[in-house]
């Protein structure tokens, strides 16, 4: 009797088994799969997809729209219910070949319940639903497919590490199978068809793929964590402010998560719980930084005295009426002092003034210095830490975590810590004869900085910088690099040194030429630096991200970071070549771009926004790409453009044939072309004079060729392209309305040449009615008051000027004082001003204003 029991027993556990291996799905459980299996269509190709929530969000295999644009999926097709529907890629994932796609529509879908693929078994029956061959099954060809059903039976479960990775089945699966739903027989979907291995001619093997169902479920039930951290402001680094999370799930979590951040400061981590809004976002509201004790603080200055100079730190102590730390510069004249241009007859407290050297002091005496150059120390602006943790909203599901840093802005410049604007260049050396200042040695690159007041010269072979003062014709000092090779870049406030061999980028300060930071290269192989010479805070930096593939980084030289880096679709253009040049506009918003060696070597301009970033090319050969000042226009060796490409000036449509280099001024009311060299043009028998030729912006014939010879322009000969002359015509002519000087160097590299040159006395020679602005804008800073002496030049009595348009609260006087406070978040604003004389003469000028935080 048990014997009977037990046989009894053994056959209705195998009659259960057996009906789990072969199953048949239900006429409902087969319409229900028929109605979540959706066609998928694009314009490479097509497969299946099906729904797995009524809102709308259907799975299909990441291969199928990966090369997709436009996705299309198609519901019971061939029925009265199809509905051809715009599909978006919401999440993709590598690992199983999956993607997930959302589907709007007002009607609910079908949706397919998901199985549990840990308890499949070899030779168990499984059911896949797709649209084989696309279209290619439908009716008509106007009409799309039917959907099919194919049956087969698991021949192997393939894992990895004790994970289920694949799962192997016999049912005719066929191109456009991939992404629909293989389901068991219960109806709940177990794998996903991914694809199959063909014979030789393509010949079906029956050995075909799925992928586990539960490679599938981990991302359903892991939100997208999104923190919103916008940068707080210096000032309010002490005050409460809110950080923002979003949680987004594919599906609605079975459980209500909760959230939490983690904020880690010099005292160690806070955790806080956020708080959810009516908008579904999750809040916390938290101080960044913690108030620490005052000190005294400390400020990097160099004093300068007759016989040498010396550089340190000093307490901010009490100058006359001022901090020092509101001073940016106090020289010694005959009258007394000069205190930021200011005369203050005396200064005792100088007298014994406590320099600190390293872990030494030294107390002097400062009234004897001819001048004292002062610069806040760097402030290394805080990133505060934070960590949002999400607990789990599914059974099973891990918790989530994002990690970040919340941005605190840059320390605001003091009153008198501005950067100088393009005009102030202080009391400039008298020149009134040709005048030839040795360097130490040749030299092998320059780049401008200090609004042009400098030239920054490489060194060559000696490891060091020489930061040469254009105004006062002498070399301020030098700067010692840590390797070599170095590129190197120069804004109004900073100088930045990368070392490729080395992977650093190192930022000096150019008031006192030390060293401030030095980072890790996060950027890659970095093939240029490019900075305008009166930008305060922002170089452009291209890198090689591969060997074919140029990236271009807008890097905030205040934070040491990438402030935003420009979509490689957009400068796919200039992915060709690694040896590309950059050159920058005053302001670094326009970098002009071009190709050495390479053909063509594009017409490339590249132009910062707030933040992003914009490039325009041309499939062309102009040359050289120089922004004059204001980046309004291009200057190349075959013409003058804008920066849409449209010419200004080509001198017989070709300046190539003509042997001469145009170029900007530090002014935009000027440029100047120079010769090539003074061999023959062409076989023409006629030789270029080596003179320079100054004209007046929007004219085609030149103001005034110079009358003098440049004998660095004889000697230039054979050297007459980039790629034999290290030093290119940009960089090796400038000339200066400002200071009524032209600026050459030799190509013996070894001497700075400056000559006078006086605009306004050539055009009242040449009674030319004159009326113009002379005058560029410094930067501005954020929430400090802003003021720019406007300045103009007219043969007819005097300038006067009336504001036309303008940034909310930005005053301009008669006598053209411009005064503004700019807001917080402001970055840059254009200004249009009427300009007349004491003739009724009158013009607009328009100029911008950057504005830094």
């Amino acid at each position: 009797m048990k014997t009977h029991y037990l046989i009894l027993t053994y056959f209705i556990l195998f009659l259960a088994t057996t009906k789990t291996l072969y199953a048949e799905l239900t006429a409902e459980q087969v319409s229900t799969a028929k109605k979540a299996t959706a066609l998928v269509i694009h314009e490479s190709g097509s497969g299946t997809a099906f729904c797995i929530s009524k809102s709308g969000l259907f799975v299909t295999s990441q291969h199928v729209v990966a090369k997709a644009k436009t996705i299309t999926i198609v519901t019971n097709p061939s029925t009265p219910d199809e509905q051809k529907l715009t599909a978006t890629l919401v999440r993709s994932i590598e690992k199983g070949d999956l993607a997930i796609l959302k589907v709007e529509s007002s009607q609910p879908f079908t949706e397919l319940p998901l199985g549990n693929d840990a308890e499949l078994l070899e030779t168990q029956q499984l059911f896949a639903f797709g649209y084989p061959f696309g279209r290619m099954l439908a009716v008509t060809k106007k009409d799309y497919p039917s959907v099919s059903v194919n049956v087969g039976r698991v021949t192997s479960l393939r894992q990895e590490g004790g994970v289920l990775t694949a799962i192997q089945l016999d049912a005719q699966l066929n191109p456009g199978n991939s992404g629909g739903p293989v389901v068991d027989g219960s109806g709940k979907v177990v794998g996903i068809a991914t694809g199959g291995i063909a014979a030789a001619g393509f010949a079906p093997t029956g050995v075909n793929f799925a992928t586990p169902v539960s490679l599938l479920k981990p991302t359903l039930a892991t939100p997208v964590v999104k923190a919103n951290t916008p940068e707080i402001p210096y000032q309010k680094r002490f005050e409460p402010a809110e950080l923002e999370i979003e949680v987004n799930w594919l599906q609605s979590p079975a459980q209500e998560p909760k959230v939490f951040v983690e904020l880690s400061d010099s005292e160690g981590a806070r955790r806080l719980e956020a708080k959810k809004g009516a908008d579904g976002k999750f809040r916390i509201s938290a101080s960044p930084l913690k108030k620490k004790p005052a000190t005294k603080a400390l400020l990097n200055c160099s004093l300068e005295f007759d016989g040498g100079s010396i550089s340190g730190k000093i307490e901010d102590t009490k100058v006359g009426d001022k901090q020092l730390s509101e001073i940016s510069s106090i020289e010694r004249d005959e009258n007394g002092f000069r205190v930021d241009g200011n005369p203050v007859a005396k200064l005792p407290e100088l007298s014994k003034l406590t320099i600190i050297l390293g872990t030494e002091s030294v107390t002097l005496n400062a009234t004897k210095a001819k001048q004292i150059r002062i610069v806040p120390l760097p402030v290394n602006n805080p990133e505060l830490p934070y960590k949002v943790i999400v607990t789990p909203g599914f059974e099973h599901a891990k918790e989530v975590t994002l990690e970040g840093k919340w941005a605190i802005g840059a320390a605001p410049i003091k009153a008198g810590q501005k950067p100088t604007g393009t005009t102030a260049f202080g009391k400039a050396a008298p020149l009134t004869e040709m005048s030839e200042i040795k360097l130490p040695s040749e030299i092998d690159d320059v780049v401008l900085a200090d609004n042009g007041r400098l030239l920054v010269m490489r060194l060559k072979g000696a490891k060091k910088l020489a930061v040469f003062d254009i105004a006062e014709l002498k070399i301020r000092g030098y700067v010692n690099l840590a390797s070599e090779p170095a590129l190197f870049g120069a804004g109004s406030r900073y100088l930045l040194v990368a070392y490729p061999s080395d992977n650093l980028i190192q930022r000096i300060s150019l008031a006192t030429l030390e060293k401030e930071q030095t980072i890790n290269n996060p950027f890659g192989e970095i093939k240029n630096l490019a900075i305008g010479h009166s930008s305060a805070s922002i170089a452009l930096i291209v890198a090689n991200k591969s060997a074919h593939e140029h990236d271009f980084i807008a890097f905030d030289m205040d934070r040491m970071v990438a402030a935003f880096t420009g979509d490689r679709q957009d400068t796919m253009q200039m992915s060709s070549s690694s040896d590309l040049v950059a050159r920058a506009s005053a302001d670094g918003r326009v970098y002009g771009l071009y190709r050495v060696g390479t053909s063509p070597s594009g017409f490339s301009v590249l132009t910062l926004t707030d933040k992003d970033m914009k490039l325009l090319y041309e499939h062309e050969s102009p040359g050289m790409m120089i922004p004059n000042a204001d980046g309004s226009l291009i200057f190349t060796n075959s013409g003058i453009y804008t920066g849409n490409y449209t010419a200004v000036l080509k001198k017989n449509g070709n300046n190539w044939s003509e042997g001469e280099h145009l170029l900007p001024s530090a002014h935009p009311m000027y440029f100047f072309s120079v010769p090539y060299s003074d061999s023959e043009r062409y076989g023409s028998g006629k030789k270029v004079p080596p003179v320079a030729s100054i004209y007046l912006s929007g004219t085609t014939t030149p103001l005034v060729s110079l009358p003098s010879e440049f004998s660095e322009i004889a000697d230039r000969k054979e050297r007459t392209n980039n790629r034999t002359d290290p030093i290119t015509a940009d960089k090796r002519f400038h000339f200066y309305p400002q200071l009524n000087r032209f600026i050459t160097i030799p190509m013996t590299n070894d001497r700075v040449i400056a000559r006078p040159l006086e605009v306004r006395k050539i055009l009242e020679e040449k009674g030319i009615d004159y009326l113009y602005v002379t005058s560029t804008p410094p930067p501005a800073t954020a929430s400090s008051p802003y003021e720019y002496q406007l300045t103009g030049e007219t043969k007819s009595g005097t300038v006067t000027f009336s504001l036309q348009t303008g940034p909310n609260g930005l005053s301009v006087s008669k006598n053209g004082i411009v005064k503004w406070t700019p807001p917080a978040g402001a970055t840059s604003e254009t200004v249009i001003v009427e300009v007349k004389n004491s003739a009724e003469q009158s013009s607009l000028h328009t100029f911008r204003i950057q504005v830094s935080k």
